[in-house]
């Protein structure tokens, strides 16, 4: 809760108190004037609590504006993992990789590729489809099944 809607509703509720405080002295003694006095002490609660409304509507308002402000910063938290999700884990690259283009290092990056193989990769390059990695015999067939749905070329 924002701070300046607790102080309202504080305000509001300490307009409340007076009246009740306002009402006690009323109800207890035995006035002088006793119409006087009724009518002061009605007029007195009126205002009283015209006061607690008007708080009463602004601490309403301020928590509206709280609660708008609490709902745009949720969703940017939830846009933020959305998009944590989607990115690769760090050191990780992207897929699929295209073998025409691809660095060394975003060739090791395919399950079971180490150094030599990406090395092989670059030397075999162009590609025409995925399938000449095992054509030009760069990768076995049981390989290229791991890394196939990884890999593209454009």
């Amino acid at each position: 809760m924002e701070p300046r809607t607790g102080r309202a509703i504080q305000r509001a509720a300490g307009w409340c108190g007076l009246a009740a405080v306002l009402l006690l002295p009323g109800c207890s003694s035995t006035p002088a004037h006793p119409d006087q006095s009724d009518a002061r002490l009605r007029q007195q609660t009126a205002q009283a609590t015209e006061k607690a409304k008007v708080e009463a509507r602004e601490a309403a308002r301020d928590a509206r504006e709280a609660a708008r402000v609490a709902e745009r910063k949720l969703d940017a938290v939830a846009q933020g993992v959305k998009e944590g999700i989607a990115k690769p884990a760090p050191g990780r690259m992207e897929h699929p990789v295209d073998i025409n283009t691809a660095s060394r290092e975003q060739l090791e990056s395919l399950p079971g590729i180490g150094d030599e193989t990406a090395q092989s990769i670059l030397r075999h390059r162009p590609y025409r489809t995925r399938r000449d990695l095992v054509s030009k015999g760069v990768i076995s067939s049981t390989e290229y099944d791991r890394i196939a749905s990884e890999i593209t070329v454009d």
